[in-house]
């Protein structure tokens, strides 16, 4: 069986090409700085303190990966697994990005403890946010050098289906929300340009 190349669009060709982008691993360890103000050992990443979280990093690096979900104890590096998803496209895979919270002000507190932060501490990502830790924005559009990046909540604006960039990915559809246990369900698109969501819930 012979396959044309003839008959494969050029942004498919593009898309499925291998890239020289780093893995989430090794993308933390070169450059996310862990914050004075979230974090008892703050200062470089190292994947030796959570060894636990290579495999969810490693599927999360992964183009063809669309969906992952990660039921954990609470305190075990599933929101800096979530930041360091974040920064990662941000910093080298670029693609319009939505970050869902439960409700307004869970969304707020994600923003001035972990967000910012995150941005303040790493250099590279503060680069792409024009050095200023202001335009970090809620409940509207933060426009970076290179992409998009939403932070919203599940009656948000942003969260209306209406918004072209990420309309064909609903993850809250399998949210499952647990009272007795934290429960993270990150769920990514991969390949280059190709909406990110990041779903969090409790």
């Amino acid at each position: 069986m012979t396959i044309s190349t003839r008959h494969i669009l050029p942004e498919v060709v593009e898309t499925t090409a291998s890239q020289d982008i780093p893995s989430l691993a090794d993308w933390a360890v070169d450059r996310y700085i862990l914050p004075k103000e979230t974090a008892e050992l703050s200062g470089p990443w190292s994947n030796d303190y959570v060894p636990y979280l290579m495999e969810p990093m490693r599927w999360l690096s992964d183009m063809a990966t669309r969906e992952v979900t990660i039921c954990a104890c609470t305190q075990s590096g599933k929101t800096e697994l979530s930041n360091i998803l974040i920064g990662r496209t941000v910093d080298v895979a670029p693609a319009p990005t939505l970050v869902v919270m439960p409700r307004e002000n869970d969304a707020n507190r994600r923003i001035a403890t972990r967000l910012r932060p995150m941005f303040k501490s790493t250099p590279s990502l503060l680069h792409h946010l024009g050095g200023k830790i202001d335009n970090l924005n809620i409940g509207k559009e933060t426009i970076l050098d290179n992409m998009f990046l939403y932070i919203a909540w599940a009656n948000s604006g942003h969260f209306a289906p209406a918004r072209s960039c990420w309309s064909c990915h609903h993850p809250w559809a399998k949210v499952t929300y647990s009272m007795r246990s934290s429960r993270r369900v990150i769920r990514t698109n991969g390949g280059r340009s190709v909406p990110v969501v990041v779903c969090i819930t409790f």
